[in-house]
């Protein structure tokens, strides 16, 4: 295994898998966490859009006549494609945090 260093505080381990069976291993770590990190991403922008749904689907709520029936409709779609955005991301990140949980906890050796 060849070390390089690249800058101050940072270390670059050239490995290849024959020399070490751990690197598969910190790979699938590594892939799930982008995973996690991206399903997170994808649940605070379908968060910020049910936010921003939310705002008119209140007026219109508040004052019925004020706004026509075909934007009307369109905001409460929105609004409802929005909300169900949210808990399929929502549901995507639990189940990638599960597993990556399920990679990185340490079992006893026996």
């Amino acid at each position: 295994m060849e070390t390089s260093f690249v800058a101050e505080g940072f270390t670059v381990l050239h490995s290849s898998a024959e020399q070490s069976p751990t690197v598969p291993k910190l790979r699938g770590v590594l892939e799930t966490h982008l995973g996690v990190e991206r399903a997170r991403a994808v649940r605070e922008l379908a968060l910020a859009f049910l936010t921003v749904w939310s705002v008119p689907v209140w007026v219109v709520a508040v004052r019925p006549g004020w706004m026509a029936q075909g934007p009307c409709t369109f905001v409460l779609a929105a609004w409802f494609t929005s909300f169900v955005g949210l808990v399929a991301a929502g549901i995507s990140e639990a189940r990638r945090r599960r597993r990556f949980r399920a990679l990185t906890e340490r079992r006893p050796r026996r």
